[in-house]
């Protein structure tokens, strides 16, 4: 196997629902097109992994996205602003009983790792304290509660640290969330 082979990863994504998702994606326009940054789709990483970790990942994705309902999520109004480039400014997402059994069953070793933080980007880029904190003012607002009713399966590349990294994804499928609710 090739270094290249090796260092490849997949990244399972929750994506919110169409109203949620266009709100979140305005935000996200507006940042990168103001810092010249990566333009993304809203979204909720679950897992990344190896691509050599996961065995039959669209199979896993099928069967998961048939057992598991759509999500709601309360997100905190407060951004938070960071030196790591895919957290450059975020969204805090509380932690669900339901948010963490869906990392789990995607997860090889079946549990979450202690270092996951829910989160939604608003922006990837290096940013400085006073920029960072000059945002988080700027984009805090109350708490929302988002829909997330897709999964998502991506090609995320050796690595994100910068925007060629991000314009480099490949999306290789999505799967409605579809258990009926009971």
């Amino acid at each position: 196997m090739t270094k290249q082979i090796e260092s490849e990863r997949i990244a399972f994504w929750l994506l919110p629902a169409a109203n949620g998702s266009a709100h979140l994606q305005k935000k996200i326009n507006q940042l990168a097109t103001r810092f010249d940054a990566a333009h993304f789709i809203p979204h909720l990483t679950l897992l990344a992994l190896p691509t050599a970790r996961v065995s039959a990942p669209t199979e896993l994705l099928d069967h998961i996205s048939a057992k598991t309902a759509p999500l709601a999520l309360d997100c905190s109004g407060a951004p938070q602003w960071s030196q790591r480039y895919t957290e450059a400014l975020t969204l805090s997402v509380d932690t669900s009983a339901e948010l963490l059994d869906l990392i789990t069953s995607l997860h090889p070793d079946r549990h979450v790792t202690a270092d996951y933080r829910p989160h939604l980007s608003l922006l990837y880029a290096n940013l400085n304290q006073q920029t960072g904190e000059q945002l988080e003012q700027e984009f805090a607002g109350k708490s929302e509660t988002f829909l997330f009713d897709r999964i998502a399966l991506i090609s995320i590349g050796p690595q994100t640290t910068t925007a060629t990294d991000v314009k480099a994804w490949k999306m290789i499928t999505t799967r409605p969330l579809s258990q009926k609710e009971s």
